[in-house]
């Protein structure tokens, strides 16, 4: 009888101890998890900033790292809205919603399962921009890290150079 009860505590304590590893193991591959993710958000950022599709120019040649108003409202619009109405007059609507799936997947390689965010924080008189401009969004919902760096962000018409955040948030 002894004996039984000396190995059902052992079983016990065995079991015990295996639940600690794991809940221990768990939480490290959460934090390394994190980790991979917020390094992902982070090379993102740094990506977008020296995109051409985005980054101020003048005549040609790049300025110091910003993004062009203009161009970061265009691309937002070619990536993010369903093209019912297209701003190029073309023959056929289907054709037009095939060519937006082909460009929203040439980026999804870059950008992946993300969501990427223009906020205009001062002055907010840009004119063409009221709030947030979305340039990509193929999140799916659940589990999100979220990252904001400060820009600058040019209107190359009016030479006004604002204050903004470029949020990205990632599965």
């Amino acid at each position: 009888m002894e004996t039984i009860i000396v190995v059902i505590m052992l079983i016990f304590l065995i079991l015990l101890g295996a639940l600690y590893y794991a809940a221990i193991a768990k939480d490290s591959l959460d934090r390394i998890t994190t980790g991979a993710r917020l390094s992902q958000l982070e090379k993102l950022s740094k990506k977008m900033h020296y995109m051409p599709e985005l980054s101020c120019t003048n005549y040609g040649a790049a300025k110091t790292p910003c993004i062009d108003i203009y161009k970061a409202k265009i691309f937002g619009n070619m990536l993010v809205k369903e093209p019912t109405s297209p701003p190029v007059p073309i023959a056929d609507l289907d054709d037009a919603k095939e060519e937006f799936e082909e460009l929203r997947l040439g980026y999804y390689p870059l950008f992946g399962d993300s969501l990427v965010k223009l906020m205009i924080l001062y002055p907010n008189d840009m004119k063409i921009a009221e709030g947030n401009i979305t340039l990509y969004n193929a999140s799916k919902s659940g589990d999100v890290q979220t990252r904001a760096v400060p820009v600058a962000i040019r209107n190359p018409l009016t030479g006004v150079t604002a204050l903004g955040l470029l949020y990205t948030e990632t599965d």
